[in-house]
C-alpha cells in the first residue's frame, strides 16, 4: 500500500512535529485544496484533551497560502447536545502570515498542547560507579 498523503500535507505535519503529533495531541487531520490555491488541514484535537486546551478548541486549522505563509485558526466546534441547545461553532484564534520555522511554537502557544517532546541533547553522561 503507497502513501497518498500530498506533499503540501506531509509537509505541514512534518513541520508540527511529525507523526508523533497524533500521539501528543491530535486525533486525525482532514485536507482540502481551496479553489484559491494551497491547501487547508484541519487537525482534530483529542477529545481527552479539550478540557485543557486554551479556549477549550476542539479543532485547529492550518492553512496554507499563496504567499508560502500560513494562516492558523482554533475553532471550538459544539457536540452535538450542545448544538441541540442552541450552540454554534466559534472561531477562538487565529494568527496570520506565520512563518514555516514558527509553526509548531505558534500551534503550541494557542493551545497549550504540546506536540513533541524535544530532544535530548546536552544528557548528562552517566559515570561508571567504579
Amino acid at each position: 500500500m503507497t502513501n497518498t498523503t500530498p506533499l503540501e500535507v506531509a509537509t505541514v505535519i512534518a513541520q508540527l512535529g511529525g507523526a508523533r503529533i497524533f500521539a501528543m495531541a491530535f486525533t486525525y487531520a482532514a485536507y482540502e485544496r481551496p479553489p484559491a490555491g494551497g491547501v487547508n488541514v484541519r487537525f482534530v484535537i483529542a477529545k481527552a484533551l479539550v478540557p485543557n486546551v486554551r479556549g477549550k478548541a476542539t479543532h485547529v486549522e492550518v492553512t496554507l497560502m499563496s504567499d508560502d505563509t500560513y494562516t492558523v485558526v482554533a475553532h471550538r466546534v459544539p457536540t452535538a447536545c450542545e448544538m441541540l441547545d442552541g450552540a454554534q461553532a466559534a472561531e477562538v484564534a487565529r494568527f496570520e502570515m506565520v512563518y514555516a520555522g514558527e509553526l509548531r511554537a505558534t500551534v503550541e502557544g494557542m493551545t497549550g498542547l504540546r506536540l513533541t517532546l524535544g530532544t535530548l541533547t546536552g544528557a548528562p553522561k552517566a559515570s561508571a560507579p567504579w
